[in-house]
């Protein structure tokens, strides 16, 4: 089973994620958590598909809180609509 991660163009272009990722100087592995995000996948899916344990995306998840002052999925799904 393959899951791909990419944007919903419903809510974000692949420009505003690199707007996103020059403004607030994410990871690439954060624009996969912040698009995954954006896709509405859940934390457990995320870790599946890249290969890394639940609590890295966690991690990756508060750091991205953090870089874009914001404090939770729905606000950072927000962000990603402007």
């Amino acid at each position: 089973m393959a899951v791909l991660i990419e944007p919903a163009t419903s809510l974000a272009n692949g420009q505003h994620f690199d707007d996103l990722k020059v403004s607030c100087g994410l990871t690439p592995a954060e624009i996969r958590i912040a698009s995954g995000v954006a896709a509405g996948l859940t934390l457990k899916e995320m870790s599946q598909a890249n290969g890394v344990s639940y609590e890295t995306i966690r991690t990756q998840l508060k750091s991205i809180y953090a870089k874009t002052g914001v404090n939770s999925q729905a606000a950072l799904v927000k962000l990603l609509m402007r």
